[in-house]
């Protein structure tokens, strides 16, 4: 944990006194208080559509808030005139999880976006000043990223993007607030560890951080003080060395559940798939079996072929590597990258669930609109939708939620075996104890769960644990099924 301490005589930067935010019969802030002072790291917390996205919206000037006041350095900020514009010119910028960048351009040109010359003639050599920016920002928060600076950030693995939208952000002129969207969702261990790093000397220097997280053993870590959020209201601020991560479980709704038994060895039951010297240019004899009604986790360090493996056990329905990938029944398979992978944002909640399923709810080719909305419903009462029902929006959801349709349209979808790409990333604690009890209903009705996840604790959930590095298997665990503690470490 950070021990830098904010006296209580300390002015605070910025100061949200019961703000509100509605949209149309939404309530999506109710009398929000929030505060953060010059040089301290506050955790912001709290379930999946609380508010926390809204509140940073408004404080960065995207939204403006339907009734409240906003204070910075002191001095009352006019709502109506308040802006992004405005925000930017007190130093306040945000690192945003769904990611801010300009995915056409390269990267350099996302930085000089932010400070280059927007005159009709500009200022000659500013490519070059652009690229020298951005090498030193990036370098000064993530040493070594190997990041190609002139490529298309659409060409960026999803760690690289988020690294450069930190350092993006964090490049800001003036900054005073740097707000952090769950900003290690992407990244590996010691990647999070030099942002870590850069935040507490960014703290020496005065900057105030927002830190939004679901990784609550990040937030004991790293933050000075704590917000939690529950339905658009603050329901509790207090300095971290005054709770415990138990309580904070608790205030968040999490439940510990009991320890489960260890899966039964069952060598009579059916191998679902079988993979036999699998060569690609990413993996590098791939050998493995899979059962029936097995969980199988993929780890291994950031990089080592985990989704190349997916995707190649994920294509071999359509009879690619049919010489040395087996399947015996359908695949369906689940981003984490929602965004570019995964929701279709012009559909509702229903489409985007049954989207996989249309064999199940249509007749000679015909859809069924009867049988899909019953089933669409089904899931959405399942699941426990935020949201009005289930012709609203896909986009209408927070993140997490979204990511539970994805879930549901690969549970749901007539397939045996659910590939899993890191699904639950940047979901809250309550809604990841959702998924893992869906899972295990999948698995006790026979569905196979292929499932990678860079958090390595949720591999406690399955049955057993492929290892792999440098494209290869190098270790296999056979491991009694355990459920996910808290994530986060216990309280001394």
């Amino acid at each position: 944990m950070n021990t830098t301490k904010i006296g209580k005589e300390t002015t605070p930067l910025l100061e949200l006194k019961n703000v509100t935010k509605v949209f149309g019969h939404t309530v999506a802030l109710n009398e929000m208080n929030f505060t953060v002072c010059p040089g301290e790291i506050v955790g912001l917390i709290g379930s999946n559509g609380a508010g926390k996205s809204t509140l940073m919206k408004v404080i960065t000037g995207v939204y403006s808030p339907t009734s409240g006041s906003i204070t910075n350095e002191a001095k009352e900020v006019n709502a109506k005139q308040y802006n992004a514009t405005e925000a930017k010119k007190r130093g306040i910028a945000c690192a945003y999880q769904e990611l801010s960048l300009c995915t056409n351009l390269n990267t350099y040109e996302n930085f000089a976006i932010s400070h280059m010359d927007h005159s009709p003639v500009g200022s000659r050599g500013w490519r070059k000043h652009a690229l020298s920016f951005a090498q030193e920002k990036i370098d000064e928060i993530f040493p070594d990223s190997g990041i190609d600076l002139k490529m298309p950030v659409s060409s960026l693995k999803l760690a690289q993007r988020q690294m450069v939208e930190i350092s993006k952000a964090a490049s800001a002129d003036g900054l005073k607030l740097l707000i952090l969207d769950e900003p290690t969702s992407s990244l590996t261990s010691d990647r999070i560890e030099q942002l870590h790093a850069s935040m507490r000397s960014l703290c020496k220097q005065g900057v105030a951080i927002i830190y939004i997280s679901h990784k609550l053993d990040e937030i004991d870590r790293i933050c000075d003080r704590i917000t939690v959020m529950k339905a658009g209201a603050n329901i509790l601020s207090a300095d971290m060395d005054e709770i415990t991560p138990q309580q904070l479980i608790e205030i968040m709704g999490g439940k510990a559940a009991g320890q489960k038994a260890k899966a039964q060895e069952r060598p009579d039951t059916p191998v679902v798939l079988q993979i036999s010297h699998l060569e690609t240019t990413a993996l590098h004899d791939i050998n493995l079996d899979v059962r029936q009604g097995e969980i199988v986790g993929i780890s291994g360090l950031a990089g080592s072929g985990q989704k190349e493996l997916l995707l190649a056990i994920f294509e071999a329905q359509r009879k690619k590597f049919q010489k040395t990938v087996t399947m015996s029944t359908r695949a369906s398979f689940v981003s984490g990258d929602r965004n570019t992978e995964g929701v279709f944002p012009f559909w509702n909640i229903a489409d985007n669930t049954l989207v996989s399923s249309y064999e199940q709810v249509s007749k000679r080719g015909v859809l069924l609109k009867q049988k899909m909305r019953t089933l669409a419903q089904f899931w959405y009462d399942k699941l426990k939708f935020r949201a009005a029902g289930i012709d609203d929006d896909i986009t209408s959801l927070s993140g997490g939620n979204q990511q539970k349709a994805l879930i549901a349209r690969g549970i749901c979808a007539d397939a045996g075996i659910i590939i899993l790409n890191d699904s639950t990333c940047g979901v809250d604690l309550e809604t990841k104890q959702e998924i893992y009890h869906l899972l295990d209903e999948a698995r006790s009705q026979g569905k196979t769960v292929i499932w990678h996840s860079t958090e390595d604790l949720e591999m406690e959930q399955c049955d057993r644990v492929v290892v792999m590095g440098g494209g290869s298997i190098i270790g296999v665990r056979v491991q009694l099924k355990q459920p996910i503690r808290a994530q986060l470490k216990s309280p001394n």
